[in-house]
């Protein structure tokens, strides 16, 4: 059974009302619908249309997702106001990460670290040789 989009949007709203500030899985979780579905609708919601103005607006972004991609998600709240800034990604922050997973690959036991020197390996271990993948 398909549901009407009206019908979504009004639990929305209630559980903004509700609650206050939510993210979409947030939103989704409690609600007990699709993400990717409430995600689009809050989206929709975010912006002015012909016959409906704007309902709800971004209030900051977390980086939250436990499992998924490290990705600023946006906060929504009831109102007409302006929607933060997407901040913009830290390079230094995500050469850190990644710099300290592949140090993490490198502590383990790999049938692909047996067929290196016992230089190289000692380079990637410690991070001299950035660019190159491992394996």
């Amino acid at each position: 059974m398909k549901r009407d989009w009206g019908q979504t949007v009004e639990q929305i709203i209630a559980m903004l009302k509700e609650c206050g500030e939510a993210t979409p899985g947030e939103v989704a979780k409690h609600l007990g619908l699709d993400r990717m579905n409430v995600s689009t609708i809050m989206t929709r919601m975010r912006r002015p249309l012909v016959h409906t103005p704007k309902r709800i607006y971004i209030v900051r972004y977390v980086h939250d997702g436990e499992g998924q991609r490290r990705y600023p998600r946006p906060v929504y709240a009831l109102g007409d106001w302006g929607d933060a800034r997407k901040p913009k990604p830290d390079k230094r922050a995500i050469k850190k990460r990644y710099l300290k997973s592949l140090r993490m690959k490198m502590t383990t036991n790999s049938v692909f670290n047996l067929g290196m020197t016992r230089k190289r390996y000692m380079e990637l271990k410690r991070g001299k040789i950035e660019c190159e993948a491992v394996g």
